[in-house]
């Protein structure tokens, strides 16, 4: 039994029997009126917490969602990043040392400008926007 259905047989029984004084049955009825409301409190304080549980559900797919975006950027821009030595020069040099001609490039489709190694790109590869994602030709 919940605890409004323990209220409402409480009350029912008190109907029903009828305490000698009337001021018992004031005592009692009061008794359980104040039961009563910690009852309903009880169920508001549910009903919030249920609510807060789907808020932080929502947060935490958010999170997620925003984890894998930074993770699939990362990966686009890997060559850019530091290597693990430190070396924030390192990832900007080719094979014999040399800096690489690096090419400034805009995105035809959300104008991001960003830098890229032309010479890394296959024959007829398309180049992959970093910020909207979208293929263009260079």
């Amino acid at each position: 039994m919940k605890a409004k259905e323990r209220i409402a047989y409480l009350k029912g029984l008190l109907s029903g029997l009828n305490p000698r004084e009337e001021d018992e049955q004031k005592i009692l009825l009061a008794l359980i009126d104040v039961v009563d409301a910690l009852a309903a409190e009880m169920e508001e304080q549910g009903r919030l917490v249920e609510e807060q549980g789907e808020a932080i559900e929502e947060v935490a797919d958010y999170c997620s969602e925003l984890e894998d975006d930074m993770t699939a950027m990362e990966r686009r821009i890997g060559t850019l990043l530091p290597d693990e030595s430190g070396d924030e020069e390192g990832d900007f040099l080719d094979e014999t040392g040399e800096e690489g001609p690096f090419a400034s490039v805009s995105c035809p489709h959300c104008g991001l400008a960003f830098y890229c190694r032309p010479e890394a790109l296959e024959p007829d590869e398309a180049l992959e926007c970093p910020g909207c994602g979208e293929s263009f030709e260079i």
